[in-house]
């Protein structure tokens, strides 16, 4: 959208709400405008009028409460300018008025400041309208303007917030409250645990009651701000070298009655809930409450370290209690926040995390990536503590396997998987590593077929379904035979270890040709395979950055193996190939010398005729031409020189015979042997001005090459020339052939700018 375009229709929105008629065409145009205002890639400039406006909209009573919204949004987001009158006449606004206009007051420092004492004398001594309003209103505060905040008005927030979360009614409300977050009988009913019995010490969110007292919300309110609250105002306020507390015997009085209203939440948890359906209900928050009070408990610890014992003490209670019995989605969560705790907390608690976490990754991770907020959330969790994590234990070079389950089942969190996968590269790891991101598309495929297997299973056991009439749909899935066991168990692994490569056995490569076969293309599986080159590359990077000689040979020889052995989805093959390519220039350049020692090898790769395996050939045919020199790898012997140029002319008579002997060669096959010709002629040159023993070979190749003009682009018969030429001088040769002398590592660099062609064909024409 143009500049024009948006200024156009800024006017236009204007005019229509200038206008001020109630009606349809009031509540579109305010509701386009607050849509524009959400798009960052929008810039919407707007008018102090504009802004009048929607203030007026805001302050009419007679506005539904939506069209109000919609105002208040659309201020939020477009506010550059003071807003009008808001600092003075908020303490004449109405309750209704007020709702609205406070979230605006934050989007203003000077508004919040002018306003401060007033909101904080509401929220302490006001009515209870005026406290719920505000209450709200506060949490926003700390993320807009904590250091408006000081010590005067913080001490007697927290005084109050310490009076709701310790002195909270521990009785229901009477009937006429009409506030009830459970559906129960309207008979009064007394506070009591999750389990039904009488409430003990004080009341927390997590007890049961049937109608809610004032007291009672404010007290779930402050917990649902005390993180947000202490992580704002003490992170803000250390920062700055200021002291938030009262100071002196009374300092701490605010974070301990944190510290105890959140144990009391994990000492609550372990109680069984009745069968009550209302109940029930309520309880499945239980778990999520439980969360926000360790992470609570693990901020408090960082704020107060004495209290790190008392909150291991209690969390292992519940490791014996609670975590571990069940495998659902806020067990997992639950998990995550005790395992962050032990992390935060070790060098205090001189513990090794590595047993929960052995128990996490392989409990867990393993059975709960069809999730994809678990997912998220563990992948985040790694993130965040990655570099805590590799110095303290080796759970990235262990657990890989499992974390590449959230990502083969949510390709979406590919920069979370590129960001983490550096960690995963270690000496112990590489090889394995390696295969498992080429095998990437095979573990989306087994995870595809296991969860196909386990809905099969769930409909086989719905034998009700039978009885009324109807037979289970049962999908066509042949892996629930135990062909694939085998196969399934190296896939779906939770540990490393397992370095062998599967593709290279007859046996368990007839298994994955089978496997592949059977597996269905997807748009999961296609997502993953479109991510495996840019892992692969960073993989690489790290490898090549970090790895000893010894590893890094080994991973040349497993990419040898592996460029025909990937999933048989063509794009995908093309572009894991391209990244090899690359990837192994890279790499004869960092270790040159691969090329003597790896020689059986390459003459091997080199000797394979299959289409597959073309571009492969034609890249090691031009590092046989770049490295195989003495002055690069003592190694390099005359034998060995001798026997990669046989090698080289080898291949360059069978390729000439080729094209001489056939009269109709595809376009695309041509171009290949015009670009593998060249590299030959090169190689070739190259070979014999280090090992002149071979320029009478090599010069009877290429006198025969030029024979063959009408068969081969006229670049590559040039090139022969050139050489032939060059060849004559072997001192000559010698340097300029040299690859120590090269600037460009390039298997097709053309020096456009030397003359040394044209005087070698003056000296000999």
């Amino acid at each position: 959208m143009s500049e024009e375009e948006i200024e156009k229709q800024v006017l236009g929105i204007t005019s229509t709400l200038q206008a001020y008629k109630k009606g349809r065409d009031f509540v579109d145009a305010l509701r386009k405008l607050t849509q524009m205002s959400f798009l960052r890639s929008v810039d919407v400039e707007v008018s102090a009028a504009l802004i009048e406006i929607l203030f007026k909209t805001l302050s009419d009573d007679d506005q539904p409460v939506k069209t109000r919204f919609m105002a208040m949004v659309a201020l939020q987001e477009l506010l550059e300018v003071p807003i009008p009158s808001l600092e003075t006449n908020l303490a004449s606004m109405s309750k209704t008025k007020l709702s609205f206009a406070l979230p605006l007051v934050l989007t203003s420092n000077t508004a919040f400041e002018v306003n401060l004492d007033l909101i904080i004398n509401w929220l302490i001594t006001g009515q209870v309208m005026l406290r719920h309003i505000t209450f709200p209103a506060l949490q926003l505060a700390l993320k807009t303007a904590p250091p408006l905040l000081t010590p005067r008005h913080i001490v007697p927030i927290e005084v109050q917030m310490s009076s709701w979360l310790l002195n909270a009614s521990k009785v229901s409300a009477q009937a006429m409250s009409t506030v009830s977050f459970i559906k129960l009988s309207n008979k009064p009913q007394i506070v009591t645990e999750l389990d039904g019995s009488p409430i003990q010490d004080f009341y927390t969110i997590l007890n049961i009651t049937q109608l809610f007292t004032d007291d009672q919300i404010f007290n779930i309110q402050t917990f649902s701000v005390i993180y947000t609250w202490i992580f704002g105002i003490y992170s803000w306020h250390s920062k700055r070298g200021c002291d938030s507390s009262k100071g002196g015997k009374d300092e701490n009085v605010f974070l301990k009655s944190v510290g105890g209203y959140c144990l009391r939440v994990l000492e609550q948890s372990r109680f069984v809930a009745v069968a009550d359906v209302g109940v029930k209900e309520f309880v499945k928050a239980k778990e999520i409450i439980v969360v926000e009070a360790v992470r609570i408990l693990d901020l408090l610890c960082y704020l107060e370290s004495s209290m790190v014992p008392q909150v291991f003490s209690v969390l292992q209670k519940m490791n014996l209690f609670g975590i571990g019995q069940t495998n659902d989605r806020s067990s997992a969560f639950l998990y995550l926040a005790v395992l962050q705790f032990y992390l935060n907390h070790e060098e205090i608690l001189s513990l090794d995390p590595d047993a929960i976490i052995r128990l996490f990754f392989e409990s867990y991770v393993g059975q709960n990536y069809t999730d994809p907020i678990i997912s998220f959330e563990i992948l985040l969790f790694c993130r965040k503590n990655k570099q805590k994590l590799l110095s303290t234990s080796n759970l990235f070079q262990r657990y890989f396997p499992p974390i590449f389950k959230l990502f083969a089942w949510n390709p979406e969190y590919d920069k979370e998987m590129k960001n983490l996968l550096p960690a995963f590269v270690g000496p112990t790891t590489c090889i394995e590593l390696f295969h498992s991101l080429l095998d990437l598309p095979l573990l989306t495929s087994a995870l595809h077929r296991t969860s196909q297997e386990l809905e099969y299973s769930r409909q086989l056991s719905s034998l009700g379904a039978m009885r009324s009439g109807s037979i289970p749909v049962i999908p066509n899935i042949s892996g629930t035979d135990t062909k694939f066991r085998v196969l399934y168990n190296h896939l779906l692994r939770n540990e490393s270890g397992m370095t062998v490569n599967w593709w290279e056995s007859s046996t368990t490569r007839e298994l994955l040709d089978a496997f592949c076969k059977e597996s269905s293309i997807n748009s999961r599986l296609v997502a993953v395979a479109e991510s495996v080159p840019e892992l692969l590359s960073t993989y690489f990077d790290v490898l090549i950055s970090y790895a000893d000689e010894v590893t890094v040979k080994q991973i040349v020889l497993d990419m040898f193996q592996r460029w025909d052995q990937l999933f048989p989805l063509k794009e995908f093959q093309l572009q894991v190939q391209e990244v090899l390519l690359q990837k192994m220039l890279s790499i004869f350049e960092k270790f040159p010398f691969f090329i003597i020692k790896l020689k059986d090898q390459v003459k091997s790769i080199m000797m394979d005729t299959s289409s597959q395996k073309q571009q492969l050939v034609l890249h090691i045919c031009w590092l046989i031409g770049e490295y195989t020199s003495p002055s690069i790898s003592p190694l390099t012997t005359p034998e060995i020189i001798s026997d990669y140029e046989e090698v080289l002319e080898l291949i360059a008579f069978e390729k000439m015979s080729m094209v001489s002997s056939s009269s109709d060669i595809p376009v695309e096959t041509q171009l290949y042997h015009n670009m593998l010709m060249s590299v030959l002629v090169s190689s070739l040159s190259k070979l014999a001005s280090r090992y002149t023993p071979l320029v009478s070979r090599v010069t009877f190749c290429l006198t025969k090459l030029e024979r063959y003009t009408s068969y081969w682009d006229p670049s590559i018969i040039s090139r022969a020339e050139e050489y032939l030429n060059i060849l004559l001088f072997p001192s000559v040769a010698s340097y300029i052939l040299d690859s120590r002398h090269k600037t460009t590592l390039s298997s097709h660099h053309v020096d456009r700018d030397s003359s040394l062609p044209f005087l070698l064909f003056n000296a000999t024409g």
